[in-house]
């Protein structure tokens, strides 16, 4: 347990601007009150667009922002009347496409169509027999195209795809699947072999657990490939998929819930799947069973060299309150065969020095391996978190698994090759080595924010008594006679 708390709790408090300009990475907070995440993020040619959901009328809406590579808002165009949802915006011949439900009813849904530059050119409506529907994904193939999603046909809960004709026109309803209590199209692609994949969720009532489904058909929309995972009973995720370069798919499975004792035991761990031509399984990625350990994932796509990159949220918990961190924003990357070479978690405290919660909905991979990721997190209200990343995840050089975050306009100079050890700290004293030519007030405050202790500093090995400090979570920092700062969280044992 040691170890993993080393691993987990070594967090780097500074991000300077000098480095992350040079890194060109960064961390922007869009603080809007109406705005409350960032669904999808979308590159098309060199242009960078956003879907966001946003309350506006009291209704819930969406917002497309066109951004450039450093965060900054090119345009926004609201959209008051379309309820969207995570994957229901697409660009397609120099065409924005979005697809959402009518708030609130959601008896009827919307095509939308604009131009690159956020100007509206046409909106067709969809209004059937069907009681309720709920789009998930929107996507093009045989140049029509498939909104997938749920609703009920003929008094049953169904995986329903909508083929759709250039000229607006419904071309086709295709009952991908059907359940007396849940079935719905949470993904949909197109492969290497000009096939659309559907990635189905399903429950019976009365039933145990949950099930996946993957579909495939041919441009007649004929079923050609189905494949059925086995019902997991402690199941709680979404099948998001993304097609490998050699043509297979992987997608994401199952979550593990385990409730013991302790108040903070509680797991949930995604893995990934990947699956042959053949419908056979080619591999699984799947987390140890740590305990108090958290990861969701929430979206999964390929990465230009074939790696995968998945995002979603991240938790540590503990059953000491102190050591406690639950749902901030957090990335993985996979090889191609399911080897992890790097996982991220970030985040950001509030006044009180707790984590603020978030999560990261998407991302994309620009020309020069760095990765622009989007999603929440949350102060006052659900603000928007837009990062750009060097192609580690780091927005900052050597980052470790967890890393903090803050607004590019709170960055200070920072004062590099400062070291602090041991860390986690056992012992009554605690060495902190800075540069020569620097000299400062070392500052000691405990998570809630307060002023514990101060100590001048100089250049070299300075021995700080912490023998006074309690076991839990401290913060270091050292403000320098030229400025600059340094800080580092500390952990007592």
């Amino acid at each position: 347990m040691m170890k993993i708390l080393s691993v987990l709790l070594v967090l780097f408090i500074c991000l300077s601007a000098s480095t992350i300009q040079a890194q060109e990475t960064f961390v922007k907070v869009l603080d809007h009150q109406d705005l409350r995440e960032a669904w999808q993020i979308e590159k098309y040619n060199t242009r960078i667009y956003t879907y966001i959901a946003a309350i506006i009328d009291n209704r819930e809406a969406g917002v497309v922002k066109e951004i450039n590579e450093s965060g900054n808002v090119l345009w926004s165009k609201d959209l008051p009347w379309l309820d969207g949802s995570f994957n229901t915006m697409m660009i397609h011949n120099d065409t924005i496409t979005v697809v959402g439900n009518e708030d609130v009813t959601q008896e009827s849904f919307f095509v939308h169509h604009m131009t690159l530059d956020g100007d509206s050119i046409t909106t067709y409506n969809y209004d059937d027999e069907f009681s309720r529907i709920f789009i998930q994904k929107v996507t093009m193939f045989n140049d029509q195209i498939i909104v997938a999603g749920d609703g009920i046909l003929n008094d049953s809960m169904s995986a329903l795809l909508y083929v759709i004709n250039k000229d607006g026109s419904l071309d086709t309803l295709i009952q991908s699947a059907k359940s007396n209590e849940r079935a719905i199209i949470w993904d949909a692609l197109v492969d290497q072999q000009n096939r659309l994949n559907v990635f189905i969720e399903t429950s019976e009532a009365f039933v145990v657990g949950r099930s996946t489904i993957v579909k495939k058909y041919d441009t007649d929309y004929n079923e050609v490939f189905a494949y059925f995972a086995d019902t997991e009973d402690d199941k709680d995720d979404i099948p998001l998929a993304t097609e490998l370069n050699d043509g297979r798919i992987a997608y994401l499975t199952g979550h593990i819930f385990t409730m013991g004792d302790f108040e903070w035991s509680l797991r949930s761990l995604t893995s990934i799947r990947a699956l042959n031509e053949d419908g056979s399984i080619d591999w699984q990625f799947d987390y140890g069973n740590e305990p108090s350990w958290s990861r969701e994932l929430l979206s999964i796509t390929k990465l230009l060299n074939g790696d995968i990159l998945a995002t979603g949220r991240y938790s540590a918990r503990n059953i000491d309150p102190e050591l406690h961190i639950e749902d901030i924003p957090f990335m993985l990357r996979l090889t191609s065969e399911g080897e992890m070479l790097w996982e991220r978690a970030y985040y950001e405290l509030d006044d009180e020095g707790e984590f603020k919660i978030g999560y990261l909905l998407d991302a994309i991979e620009l020309d020069d391996g760095s990765l622009m990721v989007v999603g929440y997190i949350r102060n006052e209200n659900n603000d928007i978190l837009i990062m750009k990343t060097d192609s580690e995840g780091c927005v900052i050089e050597g980052c470790e698994t967890v890393s903090e975050i803050v607004d590019i306009d709170d960055h200070q100079s920072e004062i590099a090759g400062v070291t602090m050890y041991p860390n986690p700290n056992y012992q009554d004293q605690l060495i902190i080595n800075v540069p020569t030519d620097i000299k400062g007030v070392m500052s000691i405050y405990n998570a809630a924010g307060s002023n514990i202790t101060n100590t001048n500093v100089v250049g070299g090995d300075n021995y700080i008594d912490v023998s006074q400090l309690s076991k839990g979570i401290f913060f270091v920092s050292i403000a320098a006679e030229s400025g600059a700062v340094w800080r580092e969280k500390l952990v007592r044992m």
